[in-house]
């Protein structure tokens, strides 16, 4: 990450009961927000972060492809 190498992270979890990890997920989850880089922890989310990635494959920069994200956001509103 630290790199610009890794575009998401999909990291699947139990939500409903503690794990004995949970200090590792949760030093996961602070990487990828310094390095602003797209986290699922569900179905839902990695649906959308793929499908994201797969439609806009040649948006490398993160903010571009963040801003295409909310774009398409905006338009299943209307």
């Amino acid at each position: 990450m630290a790199n610009d190498e890794v575009r998401a992270v999909i990291f699947l979890r139990e939500p409903l009961m503690a794990q004995p990890h949970d200090p590792e997920v949760s030093a996961l989850l602070r990487v990828c927000d310094v390095h602003n880089v797209p986290i699922a922890t569900n179905i839902g989310t990695a649906e959308a972060v793929l499908a994201l990635i797969v439609k806009h494959h040649e948006a490398a920069d993160k903010t571009c492809l963040a801003a295409q994200f909310i774009e398409g956001m905006t338009s299943l509103d209307r």
